[in-house]
């Protein structure tokens, strides 16, 4: 008679050979260090789920905020004027004071604070998983090469970012580090649309237009 053959055997693909965290348990092949700069990571607020979703979301977004850009500013400058809004520290508010609304200029500069701390944080999540990908590649220390165990962030990179900006807060000029980043974060939204100008022209819609208006924009 035929061999016996064991139970299961034939029925199932071997799975791939994977370092395991302990007796019988398989790492999950999406956190394995190595893999990509990213690897291991919890994915940040402003990642979306599919990527089909992003192509939409992205260019949505920006309309939107472009769109709100144009109206504060219209409406800003209709209500004082550029000579008022130029030399005021605060032209948003100095719009509000120089209208029939001037009671609400509290309100305006509470939103502005809100807004301003929901970039910072949203700038420090980002340049910390830069810092990350870059220390992983050899660009900066290997220390900053940590992940959360739990919490699956860049955690080193996270401190070492907060207190750069603690300190560039304590000892400099708040608007003048304030004018830097922006100018900074222009300078690498170039840098970005620049090298998004080296894709192939399949690789998405607008491959070229869109990445030029970035780099003039």
């Amino acid at each position: 008679p035929a061999p016996r053959r064991a139970r299961g055997h034939g029925q199932r693909r071997a799975l791939p050979l994977l370092p395991r965290r302990g007796l019988g348990q398989r790492a999950d092949p999406h956190r394995l260090r190595g893999r990509h700069p990213g690897a291991g990571l919890k994915p940040s607020a402003s990642a979306s789920p599919a990527r089909s979703w992003t192509s939409r979301a992205i260019p949505i977004a920006l309309g939107i905020a472009l769109a709100i850009y144009l109206v504060v500013s219209a409406a800003a400058l209709w209500a004082s004027g550029p000579e008022v809004l130029a030399a005021s520290a605060a032209p948003l508010a100095a719009a509000v004071e120089g209208g029939a609304l001037a009671n609400l200029a509290p309100v305006v500069r509470i939103g502005a604070t809100v807004a301003s701390v929901g970039v910072l944080l949203a700038l420090i999540a980002g340049i910390s998983r830069t810092g990350l990908a870059m220390a992983r590649g050899g660009d900066l220390p290997r220390a900053l090469d940590a992940v959360h165990p739990r919490f699956r962030t860049p955690y080193r990179a996270e401190v070492v970012v907060g207190l750069i900006v603690i300190v560039v807060v304590s000892l400099g000029d708040l608007r003048g580090a304030i004018g830097f980043s922006s100018f900074a974060v222009l300078a690498y939204y170039a840098v970005a649309n620049a090298s998004a100008l080296t894709l192939p022209a399949t690789h998405a819609r607008g491959a070229r237009v869109l990445p030029t208006v970035g780099v003039i924009g």
